[in-house]
């Protein structure tokens, strides 16, 4: 789960788990390198930077300016995230959430096409409060525990 919002992050899912790796930070794809402007190679959150794309004064993405006008250099640099990810983690599917990835999920498909690598990659269903939606998950499932212990 890619979720690109005013903040960039990644759960990675396995066995109906989030892996959080030894420290906590698995998914931290702030980070990571990929395709900027001009091709060259830059920390994905940097990029924002670069295209004007951020909050003044923080790292924060301003979104409405990107829903705005996105850049034609956002696509290929999430689709370089996605490249990452499926080399490290061999992900059966990407789902993109937050509240501008979404929006942009065609041509990140169309840019992640050009990438050696291919998963399906397809909109988060629910897109408004993603947490909310895993916190009512886990107390659910703790619900559940607590009701069927002996």
């Amino acid at each position: 789960y890619l979720y690109l919002g005013e903040g960039l992050g990644c759960a990675i899912v396995n066995d109906g788990e989030v892996r959080r790796g030894h420290t906590g930070l698995a998914g931290e794809i702030a980070h990571l390198l990929t395709v900027g402007p001009g091709g060259r190679a830059v920390p994905f959150i940097e990029l924002f930077g670069e295209l004007g794309l951020r909050r003044p004064g923080s790292t924060a993405i301003d979104t409405s300016r990107l829903l705005r006008s996105p850049h034609e250099a956002v696509a290929p640099a999430v689709a370089g995230v996605i490249a990452a990810v499926i080399a490290l983690a061999d992900p059966q599917e990407v789902v993109i959430g937050g509240s501008w990835g979404p929006s942009l999920v065609d041509s990140i498909r169309a840019a992640a096409e050009r990438m050696p690598r291919h998963v399906p990659i397809r909109p988060a269903q629910l897109t408004d409060e993603p947490v909310f939606a895993g916190v009512r998950a886990a107390a659910i499932e703790r619900l559940r525990a607590l009701v069927t212990s002996d």
